[in-house]
């Protein structure tokens, strides 16, 4: 999910397979909301951006039309980056990394006033992005057992389920 700071309840979204079929939704979380950021092999810092629910169409920075989603081959103005807000707050601008001055915008409530810009620097060009799922990390100790004091063999079958859990 990628929320913007100045709408904080405005996530980024595509509905559609046209090129401007995508903007901000307010309401309940669906997954035309997850975005993936699929890393350049060798451009560091810079990726593509494509939704859950049209995985075909990757966000483009177009000269001529500005921010877009296109099918079809891979180019360099679909590539992004992530430039932290610089105020630790966890917030980023989302910039192209072929025109490099320009950036996520979010230039309005409504939902269709997202694009790019390339001016000044603005709260509502700021987008926090929220994992789709929360992990759990911890170690377990299963089995101990301190045979330091004799020499008989131990044998345990110890079954263990990984995965997630609702």
């Amino acid at each position: 999910l990628i929320y913007n700071k100045v709408y904080h309840k405005s996530r980024l979204r595509q509905y559609g397979g046209g090129w401007r079929d995508w903007g901000t939704y307010d309401f309940e979380v669906a997954s035309n909301q997850l975005w993936l950021f699929d890393p350049h092999p060798w451009k560091d810092g810079c990726y593509y951006i494509s939704n859950e629910d049209f995985p075909q169409h990757r966000f483009a920075m177009s000269k001529k039309n500005g921010l877009i989603t296109y099918t079809g081959p891979y180019f360099d103005d679909q590539l992004f980056k992530l430039v932290p807000s610089g105020n630790n707050d966890g917030f980023y601008y989302i910039y192209s990394c072929t025109y490099t001055k320009k950036r996520f915008a979010k230039k309005g409530a409504a939902n269709n006033k997202v694009g790019s810009y390339d001016g000044k620097q603005y709260d509502d060009q700021l987008w926090k992005l929220v994992p789709r799922f929360q992990a759990d990390i911890y170690t377990d100790d299963i089995f101990h057992f301190d045979n330091r004091q004799g020499s008989t063999p131990i044998t345990r079958t110890i079954s263990v389920t990984t995965g997630i859990v609702k």
